[in-house]
């Protein structure tokens, strides 16, 4: 549906916000709180129904909901539309801009003539454009056209294809410059070039956070440039920070979901970070759903393997590490690993050694322990069960 706040129009079907024939950059969660609001003028809508309605599939709590309504009272105010406001213990809700005072006594007015009001009208409207700032345009086919080959050539998740990802979301870059979309998957690629090229991780993370902080200077809510800190961070976070560092992370993680709860990516890595410091549930929890929004993302499964063997669910690791082996060193590194130690774990011991034998290709000494641990499991005689 389509509602009108003085002279902004909210479509809530294409999650779009405009003023005139200008469209005003707008996350696609605030468009969706302003029509919720605009549903109802002058009625409160209650927190809870908010929480529901703009999460319907996520835990999401009054500090998050917060943000989105600052970020919507921000537009308000820039385009003189209304404002929200806040009944305490129960809600929000969206009320008018008042009527601009009327100055002087206008049966006192002087009388112009039909030529000095249209030369006072081409005036104001002459001024008016020359102070108005200047929106972003919408990104030409060109920048489209490469950000989505960047964003396939992500998906294949290897050292070439991350280059390649990098070199397509530059093109796009120059075509629209400071796109907060194509920024964010610009930090993505970023992400992917330190995990996939380890002598060079802490220089590809740093571009990574750089360029997502470019992105969300454009768009605060921006999913793909907070999950692309949230991951860049985790990276080169060493073993034994501290509390203090590893909520910080966590927090920007939650942010990027709240801003998108179906951005598989955000909780793929999340799930990662969670594995990472052993909150084995709370990342099976956040991988599960990467997998559910998107079954084709390997790496997600890859994740979710291994939390499935720490749970001791060899059969669910064996099935995810099949599911997830993609094109990736990263990734068959993992998955190669977590299948060879499922399967040793069900005693399918040459199932097992074929695994830690593909697994000896890209890292030799982890393949060389899967082999011995395959050893300490056989019975005495040398045979399996």
């Amino acid at each position: 549906m389509r509602f009108e706040i003085g002279k902004l129009v909210v479509d809530d079907r294409s999650r779009t916000l405009a003023c005139g024939a200008r469209i005003i950059a707008a996350p696609p969660q605030v468009v969706r709180l302003l029509a919720l609001l605009a549903a109802s003028p002058g009625a409160i809508v209650a927190k809870s129904t908010l929480l529901a309605e703009l999460w319907p599939d996520a835990a999401a709590d009054d500090s998050v909901l917060w943000q989105l309504v600052y970020l919507a009272r921000k537009l308000l105010a820039e385009h003189a539309a209304g404002s929200i406001e806040t009944v305490p213990r129960r809600g929000y809700r969206l009320m008018p801009a008042a009527p601009a005072p009327v100055v002087g006594n206008p049966r006192r007015a002087p009388r112009w003539s039909s030529a000095a009001a249209l030369l006072c009208v081409v005036g104001v409207l002459a001024l008016l454009v020359a102070v108005r700032p200047r929106q972003a345009p919408s990104p030409p086919p060109s920048a489209m056209r490469a950000y989505r080959l960047g964003m396939y050539y992500l998906r294949l998740r290897t050292s070439a294809s991350a280059r390649r990802a990098d070199e397509e979301m530059q093109v796009a870059l120059r075509a629209a410059p400071g796109d907060p979309v194509i920024l964010g998957g610009l930090a993505q690629a970023y992400v992917l070039e330190a995990i996939e090229r380890q002598a060079l991780r802490a220089d590809y993370a740093a571009k990574a956070v750089a360029t997502a902080q470019r992105a969300l200077a454009h768009d605060a809510c921006s999913s793909d440039a907070l999950s692309a800190i949230g991951a860049a961070r985790s990276i080169v976070l060493p073993p034994r920070s501290d509390g203090p560092q590893r909520a910080a992370i966590a927090g920007t993680f939650r942010r990027a979901i709240a801003c998108d709860p179906r951005n598989s990516t955000a909780r793929m890595y999340y799930g990662a970070f969670l594995l990472q410091y052993g909150d084995i549930a709370a990342a099976d929890a956040q991988l599960q759903r990467a997998v559910d929004v998107d079954p084709t993302l390997s790496y997600a499964d890859v994740l979710l393997a291994e939390a499935e063997l720490k749970r001791g669910d060899a059969v669910s690791a064996i099935h995810y590490a099949t599911e997830g082996i993609g094109f990736g060193t990263s990734d068959k590194v993992d998955a190669l690993q977590t299948l060879g130690y499922g399967y040793t774990r069900v005693r399918a011991f040459a199932s097992a050694s074929r695994a830690f034998h593909r697994l000896e290709r890209y890292a030799p000494q982890l393949a060389a322990a899967g082999a011995h641990a395959i050893s300490s499991m056989r019975l005495p005689n040398g045979s399996s069960m």
